[in-house]
């Protein structure tokens, strides 16, 4: 007799759509039944292997008619991406009824909308037993539930029964010890829905932020790892959970070599040339990780791959014959790339140059530079191209040590050191460094008081924690960071000499924003491409021409951590159509230098003037002005119109096409 599969749902509706999704998958192997839960006295348990039941609440109330030998797997159900498109017919902002057979699973489907990125509409829950509260309420979302819908609504949109998610066809097959190659065809499905997807907000919202923040929350919402990359192994797509599986400390993933990201997180890459087979590794962590790597349709001339990451439990893993492990645990946090450091300016590449040739001694560093402009991502691809890469990158906050207990923090303590000291004592952040590289963020910010006992450790190359009795060697390379000029700290007395002399041995200075303005455009479409997880993104594509303008003009005192923020800023607030200046943040726009106070009174009034009347020409200006009493002739009106349009303010038409107000103008309004 085959091995079984029995189905048990306490609707019908339910039970066909997880029984149709299954069957045709495992038939050729096992016998899949279903069943309801008014029809459990009639079944022969001796058949099934394994019983499926939709949620848990449904195991928990039938779970005393059950044998105890049988295994249970609660099938994780997630929304049918094919048909998720079809709710955008819905105009943003409206109310729409949720329609399910019952309470619990119509307020999971409006979760899980949301979830998705679905956050534009009003969810009203409507299933058996409730009554129609709101009659201006016009359309319906249903989840394979259309008889449930409320008579009388005119727009009816079923987005079909919920599908069996890929997890739960890789817990049933590793069960059976199953191929894992039955997984291929609905891998195919999602990555194929994705993609239907994308190109439904190319051809409707093309410029539309949201639609692609949509796009990018739904494969979020997979619950498990996706990645896919080209023939040249460049990532094009990935999401939170290959991130979170791979232990990766990037976000910006986006045109990234995945062969290089692997080898420098220590992982093996064999795996990217075998497809159709399950293979497992352990990654820094410790946790094993299925892997299985599929072609998928592509319609341009490069084959694409599609990665998938699963959480495997240990006792899965004893019956699979292929294994990698990871070469060694490294510190997760030190794993950065020269190439993090975003940028095509000159001068800035020159300091990437130095910065590399530095990394391969092992000479102390001090990085200048403003805040935001990356000091620390430096630092951390300097430790991780030298000698002492896999060791650890410890980072000291100066800012934020207490200064009663900087010596504990910097040294360690014993147990009973002083009152309050943890049990067992604490290793100093010197000590966890050792053989490796000791950051301090912001050395400009360590008293003079303390200065003598951070030079005593690099000076004497040992420590000992407070209370101890014995040294510690110690053996580390110092990188500081700072946005002061240190030597005239020194001449300040506010810097020891001494100390400044020990770790500024080698000085590498970072670029502002604003010194290098060709990287504002590059740095734009490096956050938004990975923030909206689309590699296929240019930065113009969205903006205005004077929010463009605008940026390139800004003076950025925040660096490119100011630039990051923007992203995440526009990403939120992004509407459908091109952004404009006035949705930049308020803060932004107030500290720019593009608002002019020394416009004249007259030209205030012909700017008023333009914004109330559009495409209005000069003799139409002339007399709108003499009827405030100022005369002006049509040739000093033609002057006004030219100084306003060279400071972006209007635009002069030409062919009688008069004059319009530019968004400055209406910020100076």
């Amino acid at each position: 007799m085959r091995k079984g599969i029995l189905i048990i749902t306490k609707s019908l509706s339910t039970q066909n759509g997880i029984y149709k999704y299954l069957e045709p998958i495992f038939q050729p192997y096992l016998q899949v039944d279903a069943t309801l839960f008014s029809q459990l006295d009639s079944v022969d348990w001796d058949k099934y292997d394994l019983l499926i039941f939709a949620s848990q609440s449904s195991l928990q109330l039938v779970q005393p008619m059950l044998p105890s030998n049988i295994k249970t797997i609660i099938c994780t159900r997630i929304l049918n991406h094919a048909y998720l498109s079809k709710i955008l017919i819905i105009p943003p902002g409206s109310k729409a009824y949720l329609v399910n057979d019952a309470e619990f699973s119509t307020l999971f489907v409006i979760d899980q909308l949301k979830e998705m990125g679905f956050t534009q509409y009003t969810y009203v829950p409507f299933y058996p037993g409730c009554t129609i509260q709101d009659k201006s309420i016009k359309y319906a979302i249903t989840a394979g539930e259309p008889h449930l819908v409320p008579q009388g609504i005119p727009t009816v949109i079923d987005i079909g029964n919920r599908i069996v998610d890929i997890s739960t066809i890789q817990e049933i097959a590793l069960h059976f010890d199953l191929p894992i190659s039955l997984s291929n065809e609905i891998t195919k499905n999602y990555i194929i829905h994705m993609v239907q997807i994308m190109k439904l907000s190319n051809y409707q919202l093309s410029i539309s932020l949201s639609t692609q923040k949509l796009t990018s929350d739904i494969i979020n919402c997979l619950n498990i790892g996706i990645c896919v990359y080209d023939d040249s192994n460049i990532i094009k797509m990935f999401n939170k959970h290959f991130i979170k599986l791979f232990c990766l400390t990037k976000q910006y993933l986006n045109d990234t070599n995945l062969e290089a990201l692997l080898k420098s997180h220590s992982l093996p890459t064999t795996f990217l040339s075998i497809y159709n087979t399950a293979m497992y590794i352990q990654n820094t962590n410790g946790q094993t990780i299925q892997i299985k790597t599929v072609e998928i349709p592509s319609d341009s001339h490069r084959h694409l791959y599609l990665m998938m990451l699963n959480d495997v439990k240990a006792e899965s893993i004893e019956q699979q014959a292929i294994s990698y492990k990871a070469n060694e645990k490294i510190a997760v946090d030190s794993l950065y790339s020269f190439e993090d450091y975003i940028t095509k300016d000159a001068a800035t590449l020159k300091m990437v140059e130095n910065a590399k040739k530095i990394s391969l001694t092992d000479y102390h560093i001090v990085i200048y530079g403003e805040n935001g402009t990356g000091k620390e991502i430096l630092a951390r691809a300097i430790h991780n191209n030298s000698p002492r890469k896999n060791n650890p990158f410890i980072s000291i906050p100066i800012k934020t040590l207490i200064s009663n207990y900087f010596e504990a923090e910097l040294f360690g303590y014993e147990e009973g050191a002083f009152p309050g000291a943890r049990e067992g004592g604490k290793p100093g952040l010197i000590e966890l460094a050792n053989n490796g590289t000791l950051f301090i963020d912001g050395i400009d910010h360590i008293s003079y008081d303390h200065q003598p006992i951070l030079l005593s450790a690099i000076k004497e190359g040992k420590i000992r924690r407070l209370g101890g009795t014995t040294d510690i060697p110690i053996d580390i390379r110092i990188i500081a960071s700072t946005t002061q000029d240190l030597y005239k700290l020194v001449a300040e007395k506010k810097l020891m000499n001494e100390l400044f002399y020990s770790i500024n041995i080698m000085s590498l200075y970072t670029v502002p924003l604003r010194n290098r303005r060709d990287d504002i455009p590059m740095l734009f479409e490096y956050y938004l491409k990975n923030l909206l997880k689309s590699s296929k993104f240019a930065f113009k594509s969205i903006c205005s021409d004077s929010l463009y303008d605008f940026l390139m003009s800004y003076s950025w005192p925040g660096n490119t951590r100011e630039v990051s923020n923007l992203c995440r800023y526009l990403t939120c607030i992004g509407e459908k159509g091109k952004l404009n200046i006035s949705d930049l943040p308020r803060y932004i726009i107030d500290n720019s230098n593009f608002v002019l106070d020394d416009i004249s009174v007259i030209n205030k009034e012909v700017i008023r003037f333009i914004d109330a009347n559009p495409k209005i020409g000069r003799s139409k200006l002339c007399k709108l002005m003499k009827n405030i009493d100022i005369e002006i002739t049509e040739g000093q009106m033609r002057s006004i119109l030219q100084e306003l349009s060279e400071k972006k303010i209007i635009i002069t038409n030409r062919t009688r096409g008069g004059c319009e107000i530019t968004e400055y103008g209406k910020l100076l309004l």
